[in-house]
């Protein structure tokens, strides 16, 4: 591709004309590649331009300038949170959110009390920012927050939070636990599933006969398939075999999805 031939000057440059999204994060992404002192200057100046579009260039780029460790990452998470505080355009700070998301092992339990006062944002866009700037954290503000966004009015923030909660986190106690049923009876499919996995991970045996009545269902998908090998209980092998043999021959069947269901029913041999 050309743009592996450009200057980082021209990339800033073609950046700063892009109007598609796609051009755009081409140039953001070959610029990532890129962790050198003009690049990290440069867009650590567009951070904090007057115009919105520059500020999301320079936030973009710095989010993961360089491989771990990041290029200057206390740095830029220090200039986020100052920006944090002042920015009032919506897509400048969902920017800033994913940022944060991406280099969040560095945040200090001050940093994340301050993220946490997005959940009542009446922009979507934050709260969703926000479950991503909080994914794996085990702080208790974090994990009080995800199970809080757990119940969101959004289908898709319900679905990442209880992702959060369910999957990248090994914390156990009643409160998880009550948040994750309660996700269980979600009319979301993708929610649901991921509540259902979170208890199996759990080892929560009550989750047996979910997962069961679930597979019974047109389409469900393959997190059940992980819910029931994380479960490991052996009964639910013979439903397992029966819903491979009812599509193993239908062509409107995802190769992928019958791959999924054949491995988590050899994980309960």
């Amino acid at each position: 591709m050309k743009e592996h031939t450009w200057t980082s000057e021209k990339l800033f440059e073609k950046l700063s004309k892009s109007k598609s999204q796609k051009a755009y994060w081409k140039y953001v992404n070959e610029l990532r590649i890129r962790p050198s002192k003009y690049v990290y200057n440069k867009a650590y100046e567009l951070a904090q331009s007057k115009e919105p579009r520059n500020r999301m260039i320079g936030i973009d780029v710095l989010s993961q300038l360089g491989d771990d460790p990041r290029f200057k990452i206390k740095k830029t998470l220090k200039l986020y949170f100052e920006l944090l505080k002042k920015e009032e355009d919506i897509l400048v700070i969902m920017s800033i959110l994913y940022g944060i998301g991406h280099n969040n092992e560095e945040l200090k339990a001050a940093h994340i009390k301050q993220l946490a006062k997005f959940k009542t944002s009446k922009h979507p866009e934050l709260r969703e920012g926000l479950v991503n700037s909080l994914l794996g954290l085990e702080d208790n503000t974090a994990v009080n927050t995800l199970i809080f966004l757990m119940s969101d009015r959004e289908s898709s923030i319900r679905d990442w939070a209880t992702f959060g909660i369910g999957s990248l986190i090994p914390i156990d106690n009643p409160k998880i636990n009550k948040a994750l049923w309660a996700r269980v009876l979600d009319k979301h499919e993708e929610t649901r599933s991921e509540a259902i996995l979170g208890l199996a991970i759990r080892g929560d045996k009550n989750i047996k006969e979910v997962i069961i009545q679930e597979m019974e269902e047109e389409d469900c998908g393959s997190l059940l398939f992980e819910a029931a090998s994380e479960l490991g209980d052996k009964s639910i092998q013979q439903p397992l075999e029966k819903l491979y043999k009812r599509y193993k021959k239908d062509k409107n069947i995802s190769k992928g999805w019958l791959k999924s269901l054949k491995k988590c029913i050899k994980s309960l041999d």
